[in-house]
């Protein structure tokens, strides 16, 4: 099955599945994610500053001077009018296009192997403080089998990551997506990563 079929099948089953609750059933009127209307949002925050949750983790594993170079050009240049996009090698593009391609299909995973939990489709999360600043989580979890005394479920942050199968997968998490889900953790009081 080509990748664009694998997605498609697996956003279709998502889109039925009983336990996963789309912006639309939500009722919140913004774009999905990867859709061209939530592109143009995401770009239209970061170019006023452009820092979202991967920018910013992005920073914390700078290791050269010339990654240290290029960031700065890239973030502050926008600043100054002289923006510098960053460039993805071919092999960084296919595994981007691997992580798009299998959320969808880790997310029905998921669902499968946690029969307790909710996951509600997450909209593009712009800062109440800072108008540069934004977070795309993958979705929000609801875990009805831990309750507190209230009786309230726990709710939290879904960021799904989906390393290839032999030379970028990890058996635990990569340092870089901990910063990430830290910026998406700030969002709400938990986070749910695996």
């Amino acid at each position: 099955m080509q990748p664009e079929y694998i997605r498609k099948d697996a956003e279709a089953k998502l889109e039925t599945h009983k336990r996963f609750v789309t912006l639309k059933q939500q009722q919140i009127e913004q774009p999905a994610q990867l859709s061209q209307a939530w592109f143009a949002k995401r770009r239209s925050i970061t170019e006023l500053m452009g820092l979202t949750g991967s920018k910013l983790s992005g920073l914390l594993f700078i290791s050269t001077k010339d990654e240290l170079d290029c960031y700065r050009e890239e973030i502050w240049g926008k600043l100054f009018g002289h923006p510098r996009k960053k460039i993805w090698s071919p092999e960084s593009k296919l595994w981007i296009n691997w992580g798009s391609t299998y959320e969808p299909v880790a997310t029905l995973s998921f669902l499968d192997a946690c029969p307790h939990m909710y996951i509600l489709e997450a909209p593009l999360m712009q800062s109440n403080c800072h108008n540069w600043a934004a977070s795309s989580p993958d979705g929000f979890y609801v875990d009805t089998s831990c309750v507190d005394t209230e009786g309230k479920p726990e709710m939290g942050v879904v960021e799904i990551k989906c390393p290839g199968k032999s030379k970028k997968a990890n058996t635990k998490p990569t340092y870089y997506y901990i910063a990430q889900v830290r910026r998406l953790h700030s969002l709400l009081h938990y986070t749910y990563f695996e």
